[in-house]
């Protein structure tokens, strides 16, 4: 129950910063925030978006164990943050032209190839997770790393750390990075599983699973006593 509140709280985190860039997009809060500065790019409009989709969609995965309906809104909701961010990369919802000259700003025609890739791949991950949780598991660990490597990069000065490549990638933006290392903290599970990349098994019911236990235990209780039987003859 601890590890699931942890894990909401990040998601919730996540949600934060995406509808703060949206509103600063919008005007109601100070330029500098959603980029962390005046010479760093701007969070775009899409991945803000993308952002929000991705923690409704995390924290319906969280609850599906109650009721079908949160399958259907994390998945649903996953799909949504996926055609976010495939967008066109110039059509900001909310036009406002960046102000101020930063050399990693938002660019015309050029996506950010970062927020793209962890959009997409914490979406499979959630799409996949509804039938095997390793899926998830993998996927968050992949955009973790990417995220990580951001804001390294923003630390050492290294743009391609940040995939800024002058017109082809716009710069994952610091708010983006945060927003991404706490949805896929949420998406890993409390426990490192030891082989992440063993056999892909189907998550099973609790039930099921706690019955097949007792079904093996009563099967070697059986083999034993006709094991002790043939012993007796």
């Amino acid at each position: 129950m601890e590890a699931r509140l942890n894990k909401s709280t990040l998601i919730l985190v996540a949600a934060g910063i995406g509808i703060t860039v949206l509103l600063s997009w919008a005007g109601f809060l100070p330029q500098y925030v959603r980029s962390v500065g005046m010479e760093h790019g701007a969070m775009k409009v899409s991945a803000a978006m993308a952002v929000v989709a991705l923690s409704v969609a995390m924290l319906s995965f969280l609850l599906r164990h109650r009721a079908v309906v949160f399958d259907i809104l994390a998945g649903v909701f996953a799909a949504l943050a996926i055609l976010f961010i495939l967008s066109p990369w110039t059509v900001q919802i909310l036009p406002r032209p960046e102000s101020f000259d930063a050399v990693k700003a938002v660019a015309p025609n050029t996506p950010s190839l970062g927020a793209l890739l962890c959009t997409v791949i914490l979406g499979i991950g959630l799409l996949g997770g509804l039938y095997c949780r390793r899926i998830l598991s993998l996927c968050s660990w992949a955009v973790l790393g990417i995220a990580i490597a951001a804001i390294t990069g923003y630390v050492t000065g290294a743009g391609i750390l940040y995939w800024w490549v002058p017109g082809w990638s716009t710069a994952l933006a610091i708010p983006a990075a945060w927003a991404f290392v706490a949805l896929a903290t949420g998406g890993l599970p409390r426990k490192p599983p030891r082989q992440l990349l063993a056999e892909f098994d189907v998550e099973e019911d609790p039930l099921l699973l706690a019955e097949r236990k007792v079904w093996h235990r009563e099967l070697r209780i059986a083999a034993s006593a006709a094991e002790e039987s043939g012993v007796a003859k």
